[in-house]
């Protein structure tokens, strides 16, 4: 491959909240049963996500599409657990373990979950290797991620994209097409 020309790859930066949404056994409704409001559309793409992550490692098992940093791990997983510490989660964690890459070093550790965050996505799309996509359903976080950018006195735009999993659901049915028809069909976590 010629080095002039470097391939822009898409990469997911995981919010541990895009995660406890995904693995979310149901979600809770009300009397009258589940309401199609923004919490049942954020739970469905969050495990559309979740399984395209997996799909494509298995595809592709030379690379990672996920990426988090170990503060959004380990709170997931506590939480994961915390709820219901069985076998099953205990393997269904180490399988998705496999599909994420988690950065464990000590620059990102001592950052706080949200800067880890922004310090991964800021790395890889300085890279010019990596198209970061920072993926949460947190409703302020490209608030926060301007403020972080923002803190050195000069304003600066936010060089990453930001979306919800509703928008990340959108954005993967246009990349992968083949794969999401397939997702569609055969969901990994079935409910």
């Amino acid at each position: 491959m010629n080095e002039a020309v470097k391939k822009i790859e898409s990469i997911f930066v995981l919010k541990h909240n895009i995660l406890l949404d995904a693995f979310r056994p149901a979600l809770k409704t009300n009397k009258g049963g589940c309401q199609f409001n923004e919490n049942f559309k954020n739970w469905r793409a969050s495990i559309f996500v979740v399984d395209m992550l997996i799909y494509l490692r298995a595809e592709h098992p030379d690379r990672h599409f996920g990426i988090t940093s170990k503060q959004a791990w380990d709170m997931f997983t506590s939480k994961f657990l915390d709820a219901d510490p069985s076998d099953n989660r205990l393997e269904l964690l180490s399988i998705f373990k496999d599909c994420v890459k988690v950065v464990d070093n000590d620059s990102v550790s001592k950052l706080s979950l949200d800067e880890s965050l922004f310090v991964i996505s800021d790395t890889l799309y300085t890279s010019d290797k990596y198209n970061p996509v920072l993926i949460s359903n947190t409703k302020d976080e490209k608030e926060k991620a301007e403020l972080f950018y923002n803190a050195k006195g000069k304003k600066v735009d936010v060089p990453f994209i930001i979306l919800d999993a509703v928008k990340t659901e959108e954005y993967l049915r246009a990349l992968y097409p083949v794969q999401s028809a397939l997702i569609d069909k055969n969901s990994l976590f079935k409910r």
